[in-house]
């Protein structure tokens, strides 16, 4: 088996570095090739591959209110459980759950009352998480700060007005919102090798391990046109980021701390991992470092539809339409595993708004989450006045958090 992986590995190294040779070297090049032999795969230690660009916490913090309720966590927990074979119920009670399943940090608050806090695997209140694609979801609110405050038209303003580098002709009818709702239309290849690691030369790992994300981005081609068909595409949020520089003049990760992190409170300082000290892009599809504390406070912003200590931080308006259902989509919009192999999330009015995940069944209530690999989840419960915060180092055996977590919210 050693023999097998030890070719398996040279065999992918040598491809990587064809591939590489054969696309713009300021692209890819070589040290794209030795990321991919290096660290091959994305993990939760990435955080220490990749340069950071620091976020300051604020002088002063805001602290929830401590209301632990563990015999109430517990018992919805066992109700939840019984009635979901597939998560693996535990010998023991849901902490033993928790631990067994890959979970670093679990926090459930009913606004803003912590019920529960615990943290596994070794880790504490102060210990890093990276949000992999949870970070979308900040990238996305902060696109609706950028439009409250003018720099930005509206979402339906065409990208080519921020990204004169591309052509006119084939993208000046993609807008915003296309990218927001990854719907631009765009190729992007997801190809894996035996269907479980990124292959170098497909979209998914060159958006991860490039060096050159600026240019990777005005790389896109058009294949059909935007709102035909939902296609998870880590592009979007790279064009969305570049577009926030320029409308802001400033990089993400200072106006991610100017309005977001010093006006929330958060306890400790974050970072945004970046693509390279010489590109200087924020890993905006997946990079934002930070404390399952400082996630909580993003959760509760949303619960309360923006307002922070009696100011509106995020438009009211703006967090309805991210985390609402898309209307006039064509039956057969939704292109995404996630839509066919959890048929329970697509039964029970899946959708996918500005960035943000949720449930909205018919006759039932509108939960919206933020969704990270490896089991990261911000899982907010509007109607419960309840939001659920999950780090982890992978999924463990349940199959498909977000369908735990809402039965944990109706159990609650």
């Amino acid at each position: 088996m050693n023999w097998l992986i030890l070719v398996g590995t040279i065999g992918m190294a040598l491809f990587a570095l064809a591939w590489s040779l054969a696309e713009p070297f300021d692209v890819l090049g070589p040290e794209y090739v030795r990321r991919i032999i290096l660290w091959g795969n994305s993990s939760v230690a990435d955080i220490d591959h990749f340069p950071a660009r620091p976020i300051a916490a604020p002088a002063s913090a805001y602290h929830f209110i401590e209301a632990p309720d563990e015999q109430r966590v517990a018992a919805a927990f066992r109700r939840v459980l019984t009635d979901d074979p597939k998560s693996a119920p535990p010998k023991g009670d849901f902490r033993e759950f928790l631990a067994r399943n890959g979970t670093t940090g679990f926090i459930i608050a009913e606004g803003d009352r912590l019920l529960y806090e615990g943290y596994f695997d070794g880790r504490q209140r102060d210990s890093w998480q990276t949000s992999f694609s949870m970070a979308k979801s900040f990238l996305s609110t902060l696109i609706g700060i950028a439009v409250a405050e003018g720099r930005i038209k509206s979402v339906d303003q065409p990208i080519t007005d921020f990204l004169p580098e591309l052509d006119r002709a084939k993208f000046g009818h993609v807008t915003i919102r296309h990218l927001l709702r990854m719907s631009s239309g765009f190729v992007y290849d997801r190809s894996k090798i035996l269907g479980l690691v990124d292959s170098p030369w497909g979209d998914d790992a060159k958006v991860y391990l490039s060096p050159y994300l600026r240019k990777l981005a005005f790389g896109v081609q058009p294949e059909r046109r935007p709102l035909e068909r939902f296609q998870y595409n880590n592009y979007h949020p790279l064009l969305l980021g570049l577009i926030l520089e320029r409308a802001t003049g400033l990089s993400v990760s200072a106006y991610l701390e100017k309005k977001i992190w010093a006006p929330l409170g958060m306890e400790f300082a974050a970072s945004w991992s970046l693509d390279s000290e010489t590109d200087g892009l924020e890993k905006l599809e997946s990079g934002l470092n930070a404390r399952t504390i400082d996630f909580a406070k993003f959760g509760l912003l949303m619960l309360r539809h923006g307002t922070w200590n009696g100011k509106q931080i995020v438009p009211y308006d703006w967090i309805e339409e991210a985390t609402t259902p898309p209307v006039d989509i064509p039956e057969d919009y939704y292109h995404h595993d996630l839509f066919a192999d959890e048929p329970v999330f697509r039964g029970d009015g899946g959708f996918y708004g500005f960035m943000w995940w949720g449930y909205a069944p018919k006759g039932g209530r509108r939960d919206f989450f933020a969704f990270g690999r490896y089991g990261q989840f911000i899982y907010v419960a509007p109607d419960k006045n309840l939001f659920i915060v999950r780090n982890g180092t992978s999924d463990g055996k349940v199959t498909f958090w977000p369908a735990v977590l809402r039965r944990l919210a109706d159990a609650l």
